[in-house]
């Protein structure tokens, strides 16, 4: 049987560590990359299973990673990640307000 591998693009280590640890866990092999040069080329590299990415990355987005894609005639499920968002989550369930300005 294949270990499925999640492409995690990410320039944050913090966001590459957990997200690491996670999916270890749930016996899916991490590949990292950043910026989204290197993403592209494992993503034309085949062997994925899944594309976790941060909404903005250094060179570009997660919709470039849609791009590369689209042109390859794949589609492969892609996560998106706000820093923003997880920040304002995580400050709500510690008993924080939900509006955030």
């Amino acid at each position: 049987m294949r270990i499925p591998n999640a492409l995690v693009v990410s320039a944050d280590e913090s966001i590459c560590g957990t997200l690491g640890e996670v999916l270890l866990r749930c016996c899916v092999a991490p590949v990292f990359a950043e910026p989204v040069r290197a993403a592209a080329r494992d993503i034309r590299a085949g062997n994925l299973s899944v594309i976790i990415s941060q909404d903005v990355l250094g060179d570009g987005s997660y919709e470039d990673l849609l791009r590369v894609q689209r042109t390859m005639g794949i589609s492969l499920p892609l996560i998106v990640i706000s820093v923003a968002r997880a920040i304002i989550m995580t400050q709500s369930q510690s008993g924080g307000t939900d509006h955030h300005e």
